[in-house]
């Protein structure tokens, strides 16, 4: 599963880990680590994501930025979620920070 491609049906500008030059808000950055483990069978594997997801707005729900990413996260890859949010002051802006954990089951 490519959380990128996910991430881009939101329709906010998004990057891993960081931007060179941010655009502007909403922008997403987000980390994907992976940990993959084999089956028995050889056939398939188990990748166990630990993700961040980064939502930057100038405004708390900044053109429903916060309720499509939720809705990502609870519809899509169908996880709970932990969210953080901060203010921002030397660069006025909010950052909501989303930590969550999802297994994916690939066949090979």
């Amino acid at each position: 599963m490519d959380i990128k491609e996910l991430i881009d049906t939101t329709g906010i500008k998004s990057k891993e880990i960081r931007f060179l030059k941010p655009p502007g808000y909403p922008y997403i950055i987000f980390n994907d680590e992976q940990s993959v483990r084999g089956s028995d069978n050889k056939r398939s594997i188990v990748i166990d994501h630990v993700a961040s997801i980064e939502l930057y707005t100038k405004e708390i729900n900044q053109d429903d930025s916060s309720v499509k990413i939720e809705n990502l996260i609870l519809d899509e890859l169908e996880t709970d979620y932990k969210r953080t949010r901060e203010w921002i002051e030397e660069e006025s802006h909010y950052l909501t920070i989303y930590d969550l954990k999802f297994t994916e089951k690939k066949r090979r």
